[in-house]
């Protein structure tokens, strides 16, 4: 008979909610910033606008977020303390006083049955213990398989990029040049403050070199695949 799998136990709801590291924070923060200012963009643009900055972003800029990451750790580490002894106990105790008082009923039954459950409960317990040593497997398996990914070939055509992923280039650089004192986050502000008040007209320019940019993205991914 195949074997079925074993369904996946629920999250418990009253579990606490894992710890949050800093660039997940910025990510919230900027993923909402972006997508305000440019609902036309894809997620997969977001996500990379948003590595980009954090990126380039120094080790005062990541400090806020940092802090952040912190405090919710700490949150979690005091929420995890609370859930785990108000946490209910399994129902091996609710078992045992059952099988108590059926010993007590007759004692030459209970001492066959004792010795079959502790039986069973051993196979039970090698069961879980080779599940365990599979799962770990699996997870180091998977482990190595991400390590081994195939490195991006340096050959590929380099991305095509939306419209304001090309303001944005080319508007921190004029930024920067006025202001070098200016931090990454407020050159960010200022940039997407720009593209904001900017209507459909004043984009144009842009939309344009984004659609130059995909054609070109086009034809050398052609040429790309051809040759592999």
């Amino acid at each position: 008979m195949p074997s079925k799998r074993r369904k996946r136990k629920k999250k418990d709801p009253n579990a606490p909610k894992g710890k949050m590291h800093a660039f997940m924070f910025f990510n919230v923060e900027e993923r909402k910033k972006i997508k305000e200012k440019n609902p036309d963009l894809k997620f997969g643009d977001i996500t990379k606008e948003v590595s980009k900055r954090w990126k380039a972003m120094t080790e005062e800029d990541k400090k806020p977020y940092i802090k952040k990451a912190e405090q919710d750790k700490e949150r979690f580490e005091k929420e995890q303390r609370e859930y785990l002894k108000n946490k209910p106990e399994s129902s091996s105790s609710s078992s045992s006083s059952s099988s108590s008082s059926s010993s007590s009923d007759s004692s030459s039954s209970s001492d066959s049955s004792s010795s079959s459950s502790s039986d069973s409960s051993s196979s039970s317990s090698k069961k879980k213990k080779k599940r365990k040593k599979k799962k770990k497997n699996k997870k180091k398996k998977k482990k190595k398989s991400k390590k081994k990914k195939k490195k991006k070939d340096p050959n590929a055509p380099k991305g095509k990029r939306s419209a304001y992923i090309i303001f944005n280039t080319e508007r921190r650089k004029v930024f920067k040049e006025k202001n070098p004192e200016l931090k990454f986050g407020e050159l960010t502000k200022m940039v997407s403050k720009e593209w904001g008040k900017m209507d459909d007209e004043q984009k144009k320019p842009w939309v344009a070199k984004s659609e130059k940019d995909k054609e070109r993205w086009e034809r050398e991914m052609k040429e790309y695949k051809k040759k592999n």
